[in-house]
């Protein structure tokens, strides 16, 4: 008589996965003290394989061998269900061994291939097996939720969660029973045969018969969980047990020999328990053990007999029974979680006695029972002892033993249970600091705290984290919770928390504060910084920066973001017509301090933060230091020179500003030579050197001018080269110096050109149409020159009045005109302007103004 689908733990009773078989006689799944007996004839040759596979936990192999048969294309339908069956079982086993947190989508994988059969054979008699099997993953999924809400004394929601999958398998167990009956009544076949998995004829009357006593049993199962749900002594638990009884006492009835017999009579002990009536349960017990049961349904009468009289209060002999249950050869996960049991009320009942010694020895002994069941019966028994064990501690009343309550929180975090491991926790804390143990408090705090960081429990976490910081800021891992909860607080300011970003400031500032010389403080000083680049607030960000130490890992990090944010502070106070040099100077002087150290002598061999020193302080001198090539030269001379082993992008952007230096210092060939050997420089470095060259040649003699602008071009192709990485703003200021290096270069066509597509790109870039202005009347030709002035013109209209532009556009027009010879025209709008602006627009400006009105003045 071939098996339809077998369970785990079949020698050794207790899986919670319903077991469905292809029989004659009645079949029956397995819970919690609810070991199924097989049929008369042994499991299908599937059903054994898979069977011994999941004993082993080799559910993967199971589920791909599951798989593989479900692709067959010639599948009977009646193996198709077995096989479907087997692989629910296989992945809600793998669901009730799993923590909690994983379990929702392997209960989901368990669903799937039932009903996949479901939707592929709708009007197949074999879906009723299947659903079957629904049924019981729901029947499982419920009254683990159950075990574990009471074992930890959860709170409502969780017990709901439990009545919830109780319900829906009970609802679906009580169709399950009437489709069953109807079928069974509507079935004409003759005497039953044994039918093998790979036929696909119809179950028997006699079939349909044993599943109906299968669903029945079941059923009551179902109704003992929930009534396990409600408090002891409820009307609802009594109702419960009351209905699982009634439908026991029918399953007692069918024949003696029936393999659902022998679980409805340990089933009837288990709901008198249940009920209070200890009495009754003995009774039934010792009638029980006259009738010699199967080895198996005697470890599962034992361990309700220890269960028994522990129930009685009769802890020495439940002791005495369990020590006996340990010797014997039979046992099941069932008994062997009893022997917890009488362990844990030891330990519960040394502990009320304050008997520490005692206590600890019990904890050990439950400890070892724990690993046992992990050991002999897989993660799902182990969990469940952990579990116990964790919820006996953890709710011992007014315990004020810290190792207890510690373990009992270890215990609750292995079996998923968080929320009442950290309640544990917080209670070891409490007891802790009664103790005067502010170290050991702080630790299990730590662990709390650790629960919600994993969660990703960003408040809860920090709120944490800070408080054990602010308590005790001078023990040696307060830094590193207060690390925590700026991680946190980030976290928060990223998901838009209100006021997070201002809480996660005030954190850094207090680490800082705090905790200066601790090693964690770099980096919390390197997270400032960024806060402050953010924020645009360049002093506070150049502090954070210069404060980390170079023995921090990330101090040529460092160092680079200092340079970064100098650049950036400095040029926009030079846009503001601040004076920037002497910043520039005490910048330079920083970045010095970090090359040379505190002997004042050049490194041998540059480290990294060296080299980026050296770019920083170097940039900075040539941007905003008159004559800054003579400090910044000899630096990068030697940097290049000392530094074989750097990367390429530091050589390159070193030989760049090392060109800018030999130009300014006159050594233009070598310039030219040294610009040959770079290469893809940074686009900021490369318009460094641009920008440098452009003051360079607007200050020097025509031959300088014109070797500067063949340098530009030159740094031009390189910028043009890595076209991708530039933005706009960048692009704009490449395409205003190329036009005027044209120019300087005496390229005068080409300048032409440049610039008219340049101003006709941008025409909003105030700098671009200035020098497309600038360079017309610049040149010989008189229609380059009206074009000029009427580009002055357009200029002046859109700048706001007396602005720094403004003022530019109108000495512009008067320089046109006078190009033009109406000069008349630009003296009078002199005039005009020095009554209503005496200062011209400034000292440099007012002193153009009056050279051409006295150059013009005489030739009228």
């Amino acid at each position: 008589m071939s098996t339809f689908a077998v369970g785990k733990l079949r020698a050794h009773c207790g899986c919670l996965l319903g077991i469905l078989v292809f029989v004659l006689l009645p079949v029956g799944g397995f819970g919690v003290g609810d070991g199924l007996v097989l049929a008369q004839q042994s499991a299908g040759e599937d059903g054994r394989f898979l069977a011994g596979l999941r004993e082993r936990q080799l559910h993967q192999l199971a589920e791909l061998y599951c798989r593989r048969l479900l692709e067959q294309k010639d599948l009977p339908t009646a193996r198709g269900a077995e096989i479907s069956i087997e692989l629910s079982i296989t992945l809600a086993e793998k669901a009730l061994a799993a923590p909690p947190a994983e379990r929702a989508p392997l209960w989901q994988e368990a669903q799937k291939p039932l009903d996949a059969f479901g939707q592929q054979y709708p009007q197949s008699p074999w879906v009723v097996q299947v659903r079957l099997q629904e049924a019981l993953n729901l029947l499982a999924r419920g009254e683990l939720a159950r075990q574990e809400a009471e074992l930890t004394q959860a709170g409502p929601e969780a017990l709901e969660e439990a009545r919830s999958s109780l319900r829906q398998a009970i609802r679906r167990l009580e169709e399950l029973s009437e489709q069953v009956e109807q079928m069974r009544r509507q079935s004409d076949r003759g005497p039953s045969q044994p039918i093998r998995p790979t036929e696909d004829s119809a179950p028997t009357a006699a079939q349909w018969e044993a599943i109906g006593e299968t669903i029945r049993y079941q059923l009551a199962r179902a109704f003992r969980n929930q009534a396990q749900t409600y408090p002891a002594g409820s009307a609802d638990r009594a109702d419960g047990l009351l209905q699982a009884l009634k439908l026991l006492d029918w399953t007692a009835r069918i024949q003696a020999d029936h393999p659902l017999v022998w679980k409805a009579r340990v089933d009837q002990i288990v709901c008198y328990r249940l009920l209070g009536q200890t009495k009754e349960a003995g009774e039934r017990l010792a009638q029980l053990a006259g009738l010699g049961p199967p080895p198996d349904i005697q470890a599962r009468a034992q361990a309700e007999a220890i269960r028994l009289l522990l129930a009685e209060g009769k802890l020495a002999e439940a002791v005495g029974l369990a020590e006996q249950a340990r010797q014997q050869s039979v046992r099941s996960a069932e008994l062997d979680l009893a022997v917890l049991e009488t362990y844990a009320a030891q330990w519960e009942a040394a502990h009320k006695a304050q008997d520490a010694q005692q206590a600890e020895q019990h904890y050990q002994r439950a400890s070892a029972q724990v690993r046992l069941l992990g050991q002999e019966y897989g993660p799902y028994w182990m969990r469940r002892g952990e579990v116990l064990l964790a919820g006996r501690m953890g709710r011992a009343p007014e315990s004020s033993n810290v190792a207890a309550l510690v373990r009992a929180a270890e215990g609750f975090y292995r079996s998923g249970k968080l929320r009442e491991a950290i309640e544990a926790y917080d209670r070891a804390q409490k007891a802790a600091l009664e103790a005067g143990d502010p170290q050991r408090a702080f630790q299990v705090g730590f662990l709390a705290a650790t629960i919600e960081h994993q969660q990703g429990r960003h408040a809860e976490a920090l709120a944490r984290y800070r408080d054990l910081a602010h308590r005790w800021p001078d023990l040696p891992d307060a830094p590193k919770a207060h690390e925590l909860a700026i991680h946190h607080a980030a976290q928060l300011a990223k998901e838009g928390a209100s006021e997070a970003l201002e809480q996660y400031a005030q954190l850094l500032a207090e680490h800082r504060r705090r905790w200066p010389k601790d090693p964690s403080t770099d980096r919390i000083r390197y997270l400032a910084g960024r806060l402050a680049e953010l924020r645009r607030d360049w002093p506070a960000a150049v502090q954070a920066y210069c404060e980390i130490s170079p023995s921090d890992s990330d101090f040529a990090q460092a160092v680079e973001s200092a340079g970064r944010v100098y650049a950036q502070w400095l040029a926009e106070e030079k846009a503001a017509g601040k004076f920037v040099a002497a910043r520039a100077q005490e910048a330079g002087r920083w970045f010095e301090s970090v090359i040379q150290g505190p002997d004042g002598r050049l490194p041998e061999r540059w480290s990294a933060a060296q080299r980026a020193a050296v770019l920083a302080a170097a940039r900075l001198w040539l941007e905003f230091m008159p004559k800054g090539y003579q400090q910044a030269e000899p630096l990068l001379a030697a940097a290049l020179q000392s530094s074989p082993d750097a990367d390429d992008q530091w050589k390159s952007d070193a030989r760049i500003l090392w060109v800018y230096c030999l130009a300014a210092a006159g050594r233009q060939d070598q310039a030219r030579q040294v610009l040959q050997e770079v290469g893809p420089g940074k686009p900021e470095v490369l318009l460094v050197l641009l920008e440098g060259l452009s003051r360079l040649g607007a200050g020097g003699a025509p031959e300088v001018r014109t070797q500067a602008a063949k340098l530009q071009l030159q740094t031009i192709q390189l910028l043009q080269n890595q076209s991708g990485r530039l933005g706009e703003a960048v692009e704009r200021t490449v395409v205003r110096i190329q036009a005027q290096a044209l120019a300087d270069a005496g390229q005068k066509q080409e300048a032409l050109a440049a610039f008219r597509a340049a101003a006709q790109k941008y025409p909003k870039d105030s700098r671009i149409q200035e020098a497309y202005a600038q360079f017309c009347i610049e040149q010989a030709e008189t229609a380059l020159v009206e074009e000029g002035l009427r580009k002055w013109q357009e200029i002046n209209r859109h700048a706001p009045l007396s602005s720094p532009l403004w003022f530019r556009a109108q000495y512009g027009m008067c320089l046109a005109e006078c190009r033009l010879n109406r000069s008349e025209q630009a003296l009078e709008r002199i005039r005009r302007l020095e009554i209503l602006y005496p200062s011209l627009g400034g000292p440099e400006l007012a002193a153009q103004f009056r050279r051409l009105k006295t150059q013009h003045a005489k030739k009228n």
